[in-house]
């Protein structure tokens, strides 16, 4: 897992959600999103981070923005406000 989605699952979930927030990023938010079964790492992390942000901290709502990215992960990036740039993600830590 990318250091940056380490950080920014420490920084937004409490300790004891932490590693269940890092295992539904790895097992559901990953080469199982439609679409993208010959997907980089990076294009992984960018719709990871997309899901962190829409999920403010909260454990059901991270794996109800995966679910939803799921449907249609184009949706979570303009959610998130990373579709008109590629790389918006990399630059986002939440305050």
């Amino acid at each position: 897992m990318n250091p940056k989605i380490e950080e920014i699952v420490t920084l937004m979930f409490a300790p004891g959600d932490r590693a269940a927030a890092i295992s539904l990023l790895k097992t559901r938010c990953g080469s199982t999103l439609p679409m993208m079964s010959h997907a980089t790492e990076d294009s992984f992390d960018r719709i990871r981070i997309a899901t962190l942000r829409l999920s403010r901290g909260s454990l059901v709502a991270l794996e109800r923005e995966i679910e939803g990215a799921h449907c249609d992960w184009r949706d979570t990036l303009v959610s998130a406000g990373f579709a008109h740039d590629v790389s918006a993600h990399l630059h986002w830590l939440p305050s």
